[in-house]
């Protein structure tokens, strides 16, 4: 089988996915990337995965443009990720199965469908090819709800992003050696991602007398605002704004944390961070309009999901685990089980594979009944209150 995955650039978040489709296919898969890495990322010390040796780089030349759309034409399968719409327009021409893999289109409100410009994106970019021989893979929960709000229907699995897994010698070890009542935020500090919701809660931890440590991981336009509202608490013997950091510096603090805090709002389309928390074993606490909460976390199973934008269900869960360690080693166990068993690119790339396989060869395709390939229900992104 001949796989061709094609997107604006690589990341490490799709690395590993690749890795594994290059060995379940024989070396018969190609990555087209449309884009060199982006300059923020290269400045934040990323490496250039475009140079790995399954990477065709169409923007660099003719040729490479040329080689990329004879594989994007004639393999038995392709992926397109972020591209032009007009490669995926002459795949389709061909009558031959792609994938379209995709967040949801309405992270800034559903009353965008209404708007002429954006239905007409989305349209180029996927609803045309409702009648197609074409499947969805989504990496965000609330793409079907959106479909759904469009009144098109099509196969829809789950996907997500699958960042490399960190299997360790000895989780229990690592789960009994997290510091108590440390909590850890990582992200860009903008707006969408809220760095806000989890300084108020740490106002009132410490206004209940609780001894704790908070860990900002990131830098962005809020930075200066969120040191003054740090201040202006009183929060610096317990707020620490670390910075930016490579992400295996980032690894390095979640090992250490036992609470992970993911404030995003619905802007968020999935959150590979989450996955790399997880698998570190944090008890991870996320707002429910997160793309990946609904299909990473169970419920006070293997992490906490709370109403976003609600600090007061915030604050509840946060005090809960600060209340509980216990809770959070049991957590970060689970978490650590989803990470490594379920949501891990070795065991969604081998579904994905062999779904493709079926489609090839014409056979009854395999059913996943829970994880990556299972059918991506329509999940509505509303939240029901569960008190703990």
């Amino acid at each position: 089988m001949k796989v061709t995955f094609v997107a604006n650039f690589m990341n490490h978040h799709q690395l590993p996915f690749c890795w594994e489709m290059q060995k379940l296919t024989n070396d018969n898969f190609t990555f087209v990337a449309f884009e060199p890495l982006a300059v923020e990322q290269r400045d934040l010390g990323y490496a250039d995965m475009n140079m790995e040796p399954f990477v065709i780089r169409a923007y660099e030349n003719e040729t490479e443009y040329r080689k990329s759309l004879e594989k994007i034409l004639n393999d038995d399968i392709v992926i397109f990720g972020s591209c032009p719409n007009n490669v995926v327009a002459e795949r389709n021409a061909t009558g031959r199965p792609f994938v379209i893999y995709s967040e949801r289109f309405f992270k800034k409100g559903t009353y965008r469908r209404f708007i002429p410009i954006t239905y007409k994106k989305i349209y180029d970019r996927l609803l045309q090819y409702e009648k197609s021989n074409v499947s969805i893979i989504c990496s965000s929960a609330y793409l079907p709800y959106d479909l759904q709000l469009l009144g098109k229907q099509f196969k829809i699995y789950k996907w997500g992003y699958f960042p490399a897994v960190k299997r360790y010698d000895d989780i229990e070890q690592l789960l009994m050696s997290k510091q108590k009542r440390s909590i850890l935020w990582v992200a860009r500090l903008i707006k969408l991602k809220h760095p806000e919701a989890i300084i108020t809660a740490a106002k009132r931890l410490k206004q209940e007398g609780y001894d704790f440590k908070l860990t900002l991981i990131g830098k962005g336009l809020l930075e200066n605002k969120m040191r003054k509202l740090v201040m202006h608490y009183e929060l610096d013997n317990y707020i620490v704004f670390a910075g930016s950091m490579s992400p295996d510096q980032v690894r390095k603090y979640m090992e250490n944390s036992s609470i992970f805090v993911f404030t995003s709002d619905q802007n968020e389309g999935w959150g590979a961070v989450m996955n790399e928390a997880m698998n570190s074993g944090c008890a991870v606490i996320a707002s429910h309009v997160v793309g990946s909460a609904p299909f990473l976390i169970k419920h006070k199973e293997n992490g906490l999901v709370y109403r976003s934008g609600d600090i007061d269900d915030l604050y509840d869960k946060v005090k809960y685990l600060c209340d509980h360690h216990d809770e959070c080693v049991r957590m970060g166990r689970e978490a650590y089980k989803t990470m490594t068993e379920m949501w891990c690119a070795e065991n969604a790339t081998e579904r994905l594979y062999r779904v493709f396989n079926a489609k090839i060869s014409g056979e009854i395709e395999p059913v996943y009944y829970d994880g990556p390939v299972s059918v991506a229900e329509v999940i509505k992104p509303k939240y029901n209150k569960e008190e703990i």
